[in-house]
């Protein structure tokens, strides 16, 4: 993605293009940890990830672009900050 500026020249959109690499990214499962606890990722399409503990599936997150930061949402009944938090730990392992 290129956000374009007075001669219509192409420049890159930093956010834009990591947001595209994570919709782009191989769908396989991984671990992360926070604190004590441990929670697999399963990618999903278009950028989706479902949160599981154990089998049991706490929900669904996805990232948006919030000006110039990157905002994890879901549509699940999660806190706003583990959300954030599960976010942060999925960028760090797309990475």
């Amino acid at each position: 993605m290129f956000l374009y500026f007075l001669n219509s020249r192409p420049l890159p959109n930093k956010k834009a293009d990591w947001m595209l690499s994570i919709k782009n990214r191989p769908m396989e499962s991984f671990e992360i940890q926070l604190l004590e606890d441990h929670f697999k990722i399963e990618p999903l399409e278009n950028g989706l990830y479902r949160i599981l503990e154990g089998e049991n599936k706490l929900g669904v997150i996805y990232a948006e672009a919030d000006g110039d930061q990157v905002v994890w949402e879901t549509q699940d009944e999660l806190d706003y900050d583990f959300v954030q938090q599960i976010g942060e730990l999925i960028t760090e392992h797309n990475m």
